[in-house]
């Protein structure tokens, strides 16, 4: 495990911008309670007025304990890294006609990455096929993130799957560098809502048993998504 502590302005914002335009859930604790963590979302990002703008929590009461705790602390993932930062007490507030909390922007955040490999943020294409009961069935998802080590599937689609289900064909289309068809093994399964309020699923899948040609392949294509990142 590698962690970082961000401290540049620019880059906290940043950050916090690409957490809002993503919809990805947020998970938050108030001032070290013993409760459940709290789930929300990051609305809009203010750094003119020093200010997050949050989605309320589900739970009234949760809310109006934000307002009054001294330390909000706030756990999420974005592009596979864990990012960890905390707030002072909030304040109502209303965003596009809805209430809302405010919140002060952070002045510091961990950035903690978990993976024996390094991924890179994706967005491409995905056929996942599905076998069960004499049925098969073909589930076009997208993949998020990508390493030699797995990738992270999204989809927007009903699947019903746990840790440890095995997907026997994955192919992932990577563009004029053709597809990769490999067996998958789902680590972790994630459910979210898209920033419409759907529900969205992401899969933690690691690749099992590469040939050393598709990882060489691999290889190459990440390489090749690093360098265009940079720019």
């Amino acid at each position: 495990m590698t962690s970082q502590v961000v401290r540049e302005r620019l880059e906290v914002v940043s950050t916090l911008r690409q957490l809002a335009r993503s919809g990805e859930a947020i998970y938050a604790d108030l001032n070290g309670e013993a409760r459940p963590a709290l789930r929300t979302r990051l609305l809009a990002v203010n750094p003119d007025f020093e200010e997050m703008i949050f989605d309320c929590f589900d739970d009234a009461s949760a809310n109006r304990r934000a307002m009054q705790t001294e330390q909000v602390n706030f756990q999420c993932w974005v592009d596979g890294v864990e990012l960890r930062f905390y707030a002072g007490k909030g304040e109502a507030t209303v965003h596009s006609g809805h209430p809302a909390l405010r919140l002060r922007l952070p002045a510091r955040m961990l950035r903690l990455q978990r993976r024996e490999y390094y991924r890179v943020p994706t967005a491409l294409p995905c056929e996942v096929v599905l076998e069960a009961e004499g049925k098969v069935r073909v589930l076009e998802m997208r993949a998020s993130d990508l390493s030699l080590g797995g990738l992270r599937l999204v989809t927007d689609q009903a699947v019903g799957v746990e840790p440890g289900r095995v997907f026997d064909k994955c192919h992932l289309k990577m563009g004029d560098e053709g597809n990769l068809t490999a067996s998958l093994e789902v680590r972790s399964v994630d459910a979210g809502e898209t920033p419409k309020g759907g529900a969205r699923l992401r899969l933690g899948c690691r690749f099992l048993s590469l040939t050393p040609a598709l990882e060489h392949h691999l290889s190459r294509f990440i390489a090749k998504l690093e360098r265009r990142a940079l720019r």
